[in-house]
């Protein structure tokens, strides 16, 4: 599962016999902090971005516990981190087609990208992330106006 934000809803289902208590907890197996049952429970993720293992469990009103497993959630609230390199770095082209690197990292993956010449990019409608291609450079005529 993935989610921007820590504040998460627990839902659990299939859940058998009338459960009193919930605890959830990161990392380890939780044994103390219960409360009162509530489905959905919520649950706030540590504040680090990045693979989260959150683990519940359930006690009923004689005291005993069942373990419920663990799930995994990646928390990412961060853009990806990109660097463009156009044909190898060099500073001018004489050719109307370049080759366009990206290096792009996230926690997530990369599912999209845009691209542009002249104009801030829009993700709609988003090709389908790359990390190089042929891009097609559209000419300015000198003293042209060009996009804001």
């Amino acid at each position: 599962m993935l989610t921007r934000s820590r504040a998460i809803n627990v839902t659990l289902t299939n859940v058998s016999g009338a459960p009193a208590d919930i605890a959830i907890a990161e990392e380890i197996a939780p044994t103390t902090g219960f409360a009162s049952f509530t489905n959905p429970a919520p649950f706030v993720l540590s504040d680090a971005d990045g693979v989260h293992h959150v683990l519940v469990a359930i006690r009923d009103a004689a005291g005993n516990v069942r373990q419920l497993g663990q799930r995994t959630i990646v928390l990412d609230r961060a853009a990806p981190a990109a660097t463009v390199t156009i044909n190898s770095g060099a500073a001018r082209t004489g050719n109307a087609t370049v080759r366009v690197t990206i290096n792009a990292t996230d926690l997530s993956g990369l599912a999209a990208m845009a691209v542009a010449n002249d104009a801030p990019p829009t993700i709609d409608p988003a090709t389908p992330y790359a990390s190089s291609f042929a891009w097609n450079l559209t000419p300015v005529a000198p003293g042209a106006a060009r996009a804001p």
